[in-house]
Order: C-alpha cells, then sequence, then structure tokens
C-alpha cells in the first residue's frame, strides 16, 4: 500500500470507519456501470469486448412466472 493509503486507513480507523482500499481505476468501472444509455460511446471503448471489463454492474431479469 502507498504512503497516502496507509494514512488513509489508519485515520478511518481511528475514526471507527470500516474503510475498503479502491483505486480510481473502481470509480471508471463504477461510471461504466452506472451509465445508462450507450455504455461504449460513454466510456470510449473501442471494443464491447473491453467494455465488458469495466461493465460490472449485476444485469437484471424478470422472475419467471411460476
Amino acid at each position: 500500500m502507498g504512503r497516502i493509503t496507509v494514512a488513509t486507513k489508519k485515520a478511518a480507523e481511528d475514526m471507527g470507519i470500516n474503510w475498503i482500499p479502491f483505486t480510481f481505476h473502481d470509480l471508471k468501472r463504477k461510471g461504466v456501470s452506472d451509465t445508462t444509455g450507450n455504455k461504449q460511446d460513454a466510456s470510449g471503448h473501442r471494443s464491447a469486448a473491453m467494455l465488458n471489463v469495466y461493465d460490472v454492474k449485476m444485469k437484471t431479469v424478470k422472475p419467471s412466472n411460476e
């Protein structure tokens, strides 16, 4: 872990906050996943395969009529 990450983690723990480390790359994944509309255009990815790496949101499906 880097110096800033270690300091942030310690400060959060001192305040009783459950801190989970993240990177700016994680923020990009969240942004792509939450985008509505054309995700490929919004993210700037040239291929659907690369977009699938970033789009991590669970797909919703209709329940069966049982």
